[in-house]
């Protein structure tokens, strides 16, 4: 899956990122990895139903921002 946000491209700039994850499919969890713009934001992210919220205070980013999971 590949989200590109926002519209208008980001003045360089450190940024709060938060993402919230949830697997809806009951008894099941997931493992994958999440990029931003190429680099590894968060490694082996394990998602289950009740969901779960990561987050870097500090992230430089500029342009549009590309996750990837």
């Amino acid at each position: 899956m590949e989200l590109q946000w926002p519209l208008i491209s980001l003045p360089t700039s450190n940024y709060y990122v938060a993402l919230y994850f949830a697997d809806m499919s009951k008894g099941n969890s997931r493992m994958f990895d999440v990029f931003i713009n190429g680099y590894i934001f968060y490694h082996n992210l394990e998602v289950t139903s009740s969901g779960l919220v990561v987050f870097e205070n500090n992230w430089n980013l500029s342009g549009i921002m590309k996750v990837r999971c």
